[in-house]
């Protein structure tokens, strides 16, 4: 054997290895078929989010992954393009959905996915895949038994009937800041993904969400506020706690640096360090609510405190705001918001009452007048007998009132359990005292009076 030979030998040989290695490792499928292009660079982060992709996938403890990253750092080119093809041509009877703001960017990503399929390293490595469909929002491999698309492109509002996913990749399900800020497209993009694309995932399928964080109540947001258990969350900040650049290769401390001066300390941390945060509103400093998930022991002082409305299905609402004090902190525990008729709000606060325990605390604020002593008095004989409840007549306007509890969450004396109903309370909290409701924070601000070392002079009506 020739001196030649022996080396287009070797040469062959390193080839099946790292073809071998791309077919069964996601970085490796990336390496081979896009940073082998001299216009990419390589990075630590694209190791790391190609790892936890993989284990993600081989893992059945969580439904969910959340990966969160800067703009322009790969986020789509793997997880859009690379992912569904590199998966797809491993698992040939699977389905994929990929999803994104816009039925275009949806198709964009989808055509961009198509092409992976005939990148030379791909054929190489998987030499016999032909599609028998191959249009504008989906293909399907040759071969597919079931008959469906192998790959489906929507946009977020689409309708998914007839479709199913074993993996469903949503990428970027806003546009930009303008679409983030808006309650009425958070509230459709989240009622979409619960309705639709979420039942649409097969029996023991994925879900990947890969986005850039424009607003704290975005869908990763959501979804880690109502549902955090089933989903693993991978946060990649543009610079982390010790100062160095994720992406250094490509954009540098410096350039970074500059970006956060054009572009603001907000909306940096949202954007670039996937710390995204509400807008301070003019008393609550909301973001010193620490979040966790676990109240208070059993020995903490607590009170739910109630300010009731009497309209149902409109109007104001009426908020059963659940407090708890030890060693001079505080844990927001629970929230009742809702929209009742007077009947309804009786059932509630009994329900609520007995559910919180006899050593829970009841108050709830007192209307003027002789109809509100009734009303106080209706509650304590019929519908709180044997519970801690009280009547409360406030004096004060409703910023003098919240003013104490206000100055407890900014100096970090308040946390908050995890749970559906955050969304809400931080809304209301970050408006007022502008906002169109204040019901929240007056419950608050009343049970943080009773439980307080040294609340304001009250007069308590049985």
């Amino acid at each position: 054997m020739t001196a030649r030979s022996s080396e287009v030998k070797a040469v062959l040989k390193a080839e099946i290895v790292r073809l071998a290695s791309a077919k069964h490792h996601l970085y490796d499928y990336v390496a081979e078929t896009v940073l082998c292009n001299p216009t990419y660079k390589d990075g630590e982060h694209i190791h790391l989010i190609c790892e936890t992709i993989e284990n993600f996938l081989d893992q059945e403890e969580k439904r969910g992954l959340i990966i969160s990253m800067p703009p322009r750092h790969m986020k789509s080119t793997i997880g859009s393009e690379c992912l569904p093809a590199w998966w797809l041509s491993n698992h040939p009877q699977g389905e994929v959905i990929i999803a994104s703001y816009n039925q275009s960017q949806a198709r964009k990503m989808s055509r961009a996915c198509r092409f992976r399929f005939d990148n030379d390293v791909h054929r190489r490595i998987w030499p016999r895949q032909v599609f028998s469909v191959d249009a504008v929002d989906e293909f399907q491999l040759a071969g597919k038994r079931n008959g469906r698309p192998s790959l489906i492109a929507a946009g977020v509002g689409a309708g998914l009937t007839g479709s199913g996913g074993d993996l469903v990749i949503i990428d970027d399900p806003v546009k930009g800041m303008e679409e983030a800020e808006s309650i009425t497209i958070r509230d459709k993009t989240y009622d979409w993904f619960t309705s639709v694309a979420s039942t649409r995932l097969s029996p023991g399928g994925k879900i990947i969400l890969i986005m850039t964080r424009w607003h704290y109540d975005d869908l990763a947001g959501r979804i880690l506020n109502d549902d955090g258990d089933s989903w693993q969350v991978l946060n990649l900040p543009a610079i982390d706690d010790e100062g160095r650049a994720l992406w250094p290769e490509r954009f540098t401390i410096d350039d970074l640096q500059r970006k956060k001066a054009a572009m603001g300390s907000r909306v940096f941390e949202a954007l670039y360090q996937g710390r995204p945060t509400p807008l301070e509103g003019g008393m609550f400093k909301v973001d010193r609510i620490q979040l966790t998930d676990h109240p208070f022991p059993r020995e903490a002082q607590r009170c739910r405190y109630w300010d009731k409305a009497a309209t149902s299905g409109g109007g104001d609402y009426t908020s059963g705001f659940l407090l708890a004090e030890k060693d001079g902190r505080y844990c927001i525990e629970d929230l009742v918001h809702v929209q009742y008729s007077p009947a309804e709000v009786q059932a509630s606060v009994r329900s609520t009452a007995s559910l919180d325990g006899p050593a829970t605390k009841i108050r709830m604020e007192q209307e003027p007048g002789s109809s509100g002593v009734d009303i106080i008095d209706l509650y304590a004989r019929v519908i709180l007998p044997g519970f801690d409840f009280r009547g409360d007549r406030v004096t004060g306007s409703k910023e003098l009132r919240a003013g104490p509890f206000a100055a407890a969450i900014e100096n970090g004396l308040v946390s908050m359990v995890r749970a559906s109903w955050n969304r809400e309370l931080v809304e209301e909290f970050r408006e007022f005292p502008l906002g169109s409701h204040d019901d929240i924070v007056d419950s608050g601000s009343g049970a943080f009076a009773e439980l307080s070392a040294t609340p304001p002079q009250r007069l308590y009506l049985f």
